[in-house]
């Protein structure tokens, strides 16, 4: 996307695929409901119902964007991700909303 203010880092997923969805997945989890111990990756992998190496892989590539860090097995979001996740909380914002 040369054009796009904002490009894609290679890391990223394209919107639409497989990759992506998961990712998304995984950072909601990591972001909006995180365990203060951080979440074991066989466990997310189990609550969000998805392939340990398709979470893994995400939890990789959201690494590899900022927006994870990843301690052996524990999974937590950055705190850059935390905050836009306090500024831009789909839930919290939807239920506000008139």
């Amino acid at each position: 996307m040369p054009d796009h203010p904002n490009p894609v880092p290679d890391a990223a997923a394209p919107p639409g695929t497989r990759p992506y969805e998961v990712q998304r997945l995984v950072l909601l989890e990591i972001a909006s409901f995180p365990p203060p111990e951080g979440d074991e990756l066989a466990v997310m992998a189990h609550r969000l119902r998805e392939p340990r190496a398709e979470v893994e892989a995400a939890v990789d590539a959201l690494v590899g964007v900022g927006l994870a860090q990843r301690d052996g097995q524990t999974v937590r979001a950055t705190p850059p991700a935390l905050r836009f996740d306090e500024l831009c909380n789909v839930l919290t914002f939807v239920e506000s909303k008139p």
